[in-house]
Formats: C-alpha cells, structure tokens, sequence
C-alpha cells in the first residue's frame, strides 16, 4: 500500500499511472512518464496519481517539488528495504495486496496507464479487482529479442511475444514508442491477436529545455545541426530529453 498519506480528492476524471520510477536520469521510460504525467495534469478536471517503486524515503526532494508543480501526485509502493528487482515481481503477482486501501481514498478511477513489460499485468489486475469500468491505457516499450542480452541484468520478467500480445488483446489502447515499436508491434497483433486490439503510435515530445534552443543567425546557407550521440556529449542532456535518456541506454 502507498507508504505516505495520499491526497485523495476524486473530483473530475481520475488517472492512475503505474510507472517504476519518476526522474532516473537513466531510464528512458521515466522519460515518458514525467512527460504523459505532466502533459494531462495540465487539462483542467484530471488528477493525476503516479505510482512508484522508489521508497519515499530516498525520493529527491527535486522529484518531489517537480511532480507537485506539475499538479501530479506521487506515492510510492516500496517499503522499507525492498530491492526494486524484488518488487518488479511481486507488484504484478499481486498488485492490490500493494493497493488494498486505495479504493477507500480514492473511490474512482477513469483511466490506468502502465508499461510493458514493466507494470502492464499489474494494470489489467488492478482494473479488474478493484476499478472494473477503468480503461486500461498500455505503452509498449520493446522487442524482446533486442535486449534478451541483458539477462539478468533486467530488473523485471522479460515476456515472451505470445505474452505481450495478449496483453495487447486485454488493453482497451494500446501505444507503441517511436515508429520502429510501432512497425514490429502492428505485425504481431495481425498475425497473432485474436482479439482487435486498438494500436496506435505514440512519439514522445523532446523537453522544453530542447525546444528552447534559440538557433544563431547564419550567413548564407550553412544548416544548423543538432547531434545526440552517446558518451561526454550527451550528458547535459540526461534527464531532460527522452531522446538523450534513449541513446544512454
């Protein structure tokens, strides 16, 4: 259950988002979700709770201040001395033994987002336990033969495609990251679903510290040219471009 009190006022259209992490500067996903959470906060009538695998304790008071600033309420699930590999498995075996009060704070939710593999059966528990008129919102993130050679060093169950596609089949929408995710997905559901599954291309917008770039004035045609490319260059940029969050990986 959320180890610190939650605000817990329901007015207005509910969004649970069920990330891992919030502001790991080397992960890519927390790319994506500081950018959806911060995106729907924005419209007026969404509260936005993003759930994290992060004790409370050792969440920065930078993580904290950005989420409150951008109208998102964080709670974390971990509790004291839970290794994050430990709690991969165990939130998805049983996501409301982690949950088990949250339908008392929080008596409605409209919409869950999760990652896959990351949290994505966890969602589709959860909306059938506790929240069964919740539509289930799921971003696919990878093709598992392209970091099969990480092993053990992937901190969550790698699924097999069979697997991801039926969680596909159980979404009520289904993202892909970036047009390559997207092509090697749209394939799979085709051939292998059974079920429609209502796909679609998700491309995540660079931060504002990226669109912020003023470009110098030139003289006569010479193009600008911004390069993100791994190693010294693109460490600035960790943390505040999905783009630089991507290529460290």
């Amino acid at each position: 259950m959320p180890s610190q009190k939650v605000n817990t006022d329901s007015s207005g259209r509910v969004i649970l988002l069920l990330s891992d992490c919030w502001s790991n500067i080397r992960d890519g996903i927390a790319g994506i979700n500081k950018s959806l959470a911060q995106s729907l906060a924005m419209y007026k009538g969404i509260r936005l709770y993003s759930a994290v695998f992060t004790e409370a304790s050792k969440l920065s008071q930078a993580a904290i201040k950005e989420a409150s600033e951008s109208n998102v309420i964080l709670f974390s699930l971990a509790s004291n001395g839970t290794s994050s590999q430990e709690l991969y498995k165990s939130f998805n075996a049983d996501p409301c033994a982690y949950l088990s009060d949250l339908k008392e704070r929080i008596p409605n939710v409209h919409q869950i987002v999760g990652h896959v593999p990351v949290t994505g059966r966890a969602c589709l528990a959860i909306r059938d336990q506790l929240y069964p008129q919740a539509k289930v919102v799921l971003f696919f993130h990878i093709v598992p033969q392209e970091i099969s050679w990480l092993g053990d060093n992937i901190p969550f169950d790698m699924l097999s495609e069979s697997e991801l596609v039926n969680l596909g089949e159980q979404a009520d929408f289904v993202y892909s990251i970036t047009e390559k995710l997207h092509w090697f997905n749209t394939a799979k559901f085709r051939n292998r679903a059974k079920q429609s599954v209502d796909h679609h291309l998700f491309l995540p917008q660079c931060s504002k510290e990226v669109f912020s770039i003023t470009r110098e004035k030139q003289t006569g045609k010479t193009p600008t040219i911004l390069v993100m490319a791994d190693g010294r260059a693109v460490d600035p940029w960790l943390g505040l471009d999905i783009a630089a969050c991507a290529v460290n990986k």
